[in-house]
């Protein structure tokens, strides 16, 4: 048990409360001040990569849900408890339908946002409703914390944030590789006019279908829609255990790319896009589920040419010109077939892969460092939370890596 004296956290926030609740679409706009929702809120970060936004008119009447630098927000429908921080170098921000915590002067804002994201137990137990469950400001309010002082308290969360500080890092470096490749792509060949089927270049093989009593604790993983990222980054976290059935050819060799055949986005974000998947540590195999194609070259072109036709904003244009659907749009079965790429030499193509090997590499080393440190900080979390673990202890360890 903590030695640390337990609190009600509406006792020692300056203020608990709700974001704007309610139809909000009709005042989108293509720039102004960020609007974020649920979707926005990951696990120890904010994902701006769909965000909405506001005019700042109408941000300035919403001022309820008006943020501020250092605000904690917790969603509560959809994945109840996953929280995140406002940065402090954000001048606005509005919100939508979730728990805006504002600390007082007895609680750290990073510190809090750790502790909730490690506080499930405690989420899933007060959550409420039938059909929809969501976790409320009641029980935010009612929440019991084990408080550690204020300076244990920023020396937790300075811990922790060495690690997230150094994944951010990795994220902007794969960010900005990801931008890269495409760009080289253009440059040598967007001029191209001589074309060729796309199914001249390459296999199609689609995942494999599968049931609920397949996913189990497995060395096998299936690669899932999730593991394709709104900006066509590849996502470690879409992995899923995987015990069922599947074909050789559905097995995903490190370094393969896998195109989104679904989408579950309005904006059609997902599908069409290409990602290469890395292998991953503590995983056997890999093989890729329904909702993905992989795309192997079948006519001696370099792999990593065909991963740069199928990350050129053509073939994505392509793409979200052949889907159908509703709430949820597939990509038309004709979609790679009557796709055409650039006709490159075989010298040309090979000059391309050498270009961007390294690159490749080096996204490679970025992915699996990131999920090594995100490892140890989800080790670290519960016991520094807890008190089993003290920071001098953490630190030795985080210094190791960081």
């Amino acid at each position: 048990m903590s030695e640390w004296p337990e609190v009600r956290l509406g006792d020692v926030a300056k203020e608990i409360t709700v974001g704007h609740v309610g139809p909000m679409a009709h005042e989108y706009r293509s720039g102004g001040v960020p609007f974020l929702r649920s979707q926005n809120i990951l696990p120890f970060r904010i994902d701006l990569s769909d965000v909405k936004y506001l005019s700042p008119d109408f941000h300035t009447r919403l001022a309820k849900s008006a943020l501020r630098p250092g605000d904690v927000l917790t969603v509560r429908t959809g994945k109840p408890g996953t929280t995140a921080i406002v940065p402090e170098d954000w001048a606005a921000a509005n919100c939508s339908d979730l728990v805006i915590t504002r600390p007082g002067p007895r609680l750290d804002g990073r510190w809090f946002s750790y502790y909730m994201n490690s506080a499930s137990g405690y989420v899933s137990n007060h959550v409420v409703g039938a059909v929809q469950q969501h976790f409320n400001v009641g029980s935010a309010k009612a929440m019991i914390l084990a408080l550690p002082p204020l300076a244990e308290q920023r020396a937790i969360a300075d811990v922790l944030g060495a690690l997230d500080d150094k994944i951010a890092a990795d994220r902007r470096e794969l960010a900005t590789t990801g931008q890269l490749i495409p760009a080289l792509f253009e440059s040598s060949f967007g001029g191209s006019a001589r074309k060729t089927r796309l199914t001249d270049l390459v296999t199609v093989t689609k995942g494999v279908s599968y049931r609920s009593s397949d996913l189990a604790e497995s060395r096998t993983c299936l690669v899932t829609l999730k593991s394709v990222g709104r900006d066509g980054s590849y996502q470690s976290e879409g992995l899923k255990a995987y015990v069922g059935p599947y074909k050789p050819s559905q097995e995903i060799r490190p370094g393969e790319t896998v195109v989104a055949q679904t989408d579950l986005t309005q904006a059609a974000e997902v599908v069409g896009r290409a990602v290469r998947v890395p292998m991953a540590s503590g995983v056997d195999r890999l093989v890729a589920s329904l909702d993905l194609a992989i795309v192997r070259s079948s006519g001696g072109a370099p792999a990593e040419f065909v991963f740069g036709v199928l990350i050129d904003r053509r073939f994505r244009e392509h793409c979200r010109a052949r889907t159908s659907g509703t709430t949820v749009l597939h990509l038309a079965s004709d979609a790679f077939s009557s796709y055409f790429a650039p006709e490159v030499p075989a010298e040309a193509q090979a000059k391309f892969a050498d270009r961007i090997r390294p690159l490749l590499s080096r996204q490679d080393a970025l992915v699996e460092e990131s999920r090594t440190l995100a490892a140890l900080r989800d080790t670290l979390l519960p016991a520094l939370m807890s008190g089993k673990l003290r920071v001098q202890d953490a630190e030795d360890a985080v210094s190791a890596v960081v």
